[in-house]
């Protein structure tokens, strides 16, 4: 039987896999020096020589955008990382265990979620500096309540299922339950969830960025771009555009593959 796949999902990941390509295009390849000035020739609206124009240095946008493309990525699959490791067994256990550690996992979130991920990054700044690695922590920091209530609320629903009730009668372990029936299930579940954060991510770190509590100059990065865009917007409005597009198509690219994936892979669609 021939699948059809969700558009929004083929679409999603068109859009994405053409950013990442550019992104790691940018390893091998770029068509100037992102980091080079050439003052001369400043604020260059966008030609054949400079597709996306200069900025107020004289450095090419179009190399700074795919480099920013780099951290942009970064920080959102380790802060993703971040979130699994840390969420995932912690949702596990409590949905295993109920009672005591379901409770402590249910105030565990509404403490972490009382702190915006933009506030966890001011407090890991005052203490280390600002910098890419304090844009991840924040963030994973964030993400790790994400997914273990997602783990949680699904694994819960796997618990009262009658062949976990037949694995507990043959006598297997809760452990060997976990990772034998529970975790292979919740994986759908947790793929569609990870795409959700990494677009929420990308958005969250331009604004790290953006704040200055993102990656430092002289690495660009797509948030800082545009914060440094806010004074030259009506002169040359080529800087705030293209660093702008690639947050909103790289998100909205996600977002389109965690509905496909939710088409997919959700039995009761």
């Amino acid at each position: 039987m021939k699948r059809n796949w969700p558009l929004s999902l083929v679409s999603g990941a068109v859009i994405f896999g053409a950013v990442l390509l550019l992104v790691a295009l940018s390893y091998v390849w770029l068509p100037w020096n992102p980091l080079a000035m050439d003052i001369p020739h400043r604020l260059l609206a966008p030609s054949p020589s400079h597709p996306f124009g200069t900025d107020q240095f004289g450095r090419d946008v179009f190399a700074n955008v795919l480099v920013g493309g780099r951290i942009s990525l970064a920080v959102a699959v380790s802060a993703l990382a971040i979130g699994l490791l840390g969420g995932v067994p912690i949702g596990l256990f409590a949905a295993s265990q109920g009672g005591i550690a379901d409770s402590l996992l249910a105030r565990f979130n509404d403490l972490v979620f009382a702190f915006p991920a933009l506030l966890i990054a001011a407090l890991i700044s005052g203490v280390a500096g600002p910098g890419a690695i304090d844009a991840i922590a924040a963030i994973g920091i964030f993400n790790i309540p994400v997914f273990a209530r997602v783990t949680r609320a699904a694994a819960r629903s796997f618990w009262q299922r009658d062949y976990i009730a037949a694995a507990i009668t043959s006598g297997k372990t809760r452990f060997r339950i976990v990772a034998g029936h529970i975790f292979p299930n919740l994986l759908p579940a947790l793929l569609i969830q990870a795409a959700i954060q990494v677009s929420l991510a990308i958005l969250a770190e331009a604004g790290l960025a953006y704040v200055g509590l993102g990656a430092q100059p002289p690495a660009p990065d797509w948030g800082r771009m545009l914060q440094s865009a806010g004074t030259l917007i009506d002169t040359a409005p080529w800087l705030a555009i293209f660093p702008g597009i690639a947050i909103l198509l790289t998100s909205f690219a996600l977002s389109l593959i965690s509905d496909g994936l939710r088409d997919v892979l959700d039995p009761r669609r």
